[in-house]
């Protein structure tokens, strides 16, 4: 069986963000045709989040973390330099194809490709990494866009999840080997047959999730607490879940319900009664609304947030423009939960027929490489 060694800074398991979650489930599906081993940076002890089966080898590779750098080589991930103790792990590493997870780390995934009879290099492009920056305020997005113009460039090929991305990349360089795979999700979770968390009955349950503090999640909470929260019915409860330091005091006011970091995010998605994803940074794909319409649950969402999932889910999404559009369709649904369950049944039924396509083209794309297609 051949070998695909990932490249990525942080361990994905638990899983308890966006982007864990991508990442997961893209190399989960490569481990069920492939011997995969994932290698990682960033050890967070005691992180708590979703444990889910896997058949892929998780391996920590320490990096230089005691070198003293200023603060914009930081940023940079200047850490990762090799030299020393991981130059030697890196000369371990055996595979046929080096997958790279970030662009901050293509000279790690070149170290170790050179060291493996140049295996082919294939960068996952989550989101644009320089947009994301920028939309989140890092001052440094113009390096950070450099960098990323090279190693898109240095790759042997790229794998976009974002339809948007993709269009990006593929007009900016057309003569490169860059893809686009409509994402998924870990499917024996988030389903829309398992148990659900038990949410008052007599409430008509709202529910936002994610990394709580990065900051486009910060910027949808004080929009929810602001904008959402003091003028819903008063049998509207807003439950929020997810990872990140976030201050309790945030979620004082009456109808917020705060759960803190969950186990089973599936759970509190199908026992909601709508998921509502205010975001405005429209980088990369936005898992939770995929996790979401896997489990069969209408979402509410801007039109930045559905601008990386796959067209046939994207109008599954009803789009909320601003404060009013969100509270016109929560007062619908709430009065209206026939209409709500008819369209949970067709987006049920939409989501079945999509994820049976999108497992074997990523599949056939490493298949490829190997063998020189």
């Amino acid at each position: 069986m051949k070998k695909i060694a990932v490249i990525s800074l942080i361990d994905i398991i638990p899983i308890n963000s966006g982007g864990k979650a991508g990442t997961f489930y893209i190399v989960d599906t490569l481990s069920r045709e492939f011997n995969v081993d994932f290698y990682y940076f960033e050890k967070r002890e005691n992180s708590i989040g979703l444990i889910p089966k896997y058949n892929f080898n998780r391996i920590y590779l320490e990096s230089n973390q005691n070198l003293i750098l200023p603060k914009f080589m930081k940023n940079l991930h200047a850490e990762y330099l090799i030299f020393g103790n991981l130059k030697n792990k890196l000369k371990n590493i055996k595979c046929d194809i080096v997958y790279l997870d970030f662009p901050y780390l293509y000279h790690i995934a070149k170290f170790v490709s050179k060291n493996n009879n140049n295996a082919p290099i294939i960068l996952v492009e989550h989101n644009i990494e320089w947009q994301y920056q920028k939309q989140s305020g890092n001052k440094l997005w113009y390096l950070i866009k450099l960098w990323e113009n090279f190693v898109i460039k240095a790759v042997d090929l790229v794998i976009c999840v974002s339809r948007k991305d993709y269009d990006y990349w593929i007009t900016k360089y057309p003569k490169k080997n860059i893809f686009y795979i409509e994402h998924g999700v870990i499917e024996e979770i988030f389903n829309p047959h398992g148990k659900k968390f038990n949410f008052p009955k007599d409430n008509f349950n709202l529910l936002f999730y994610g990394k709580l503090d990065s900051p486009q999640n910060l910027e949808a909470l004080k929009f929810i607490v602001n904008k959402i929260a003091p003028v819903v019915d008063k049998d509207v409860i807003i439950n929020i879940f997810g990872s990140g330091k976030i201050e309790k005091n945030f979620f004082k006011h009456q109808k917020i319900k705060y759960y803190g970091i969950v186990e089973n995010p599936a759970e509190y998605i199908r026992g909601a009664d709508l998921v509502i994803v205010p975001l405005f940074n429209s980088a990369g794909v936005k898992m939770r609304i995929l996790e979401s319409l896997y489990c069969g649950k209408v979402v509410l969402a801007t039109k930045q947030a559905v601008e990386g999932i796959p067209e046939v889910l994207k109008n599954l999404v009803i789009i909320c423009n601003n404060e009013k559009d969100f509270l016109k369709y929560i007062s619908y649904f709430k009065k209206h939960r026939d209409i709500l369950a008819k369209k949970e049944k067709k987006i049920t039924q939409v989501v079945e027929s999509y994820k049976k396509i999108n497992k074997n083209k990523l599949l056939n794309i490493f298949k490829n490489t190997l063998n020189g297609v």
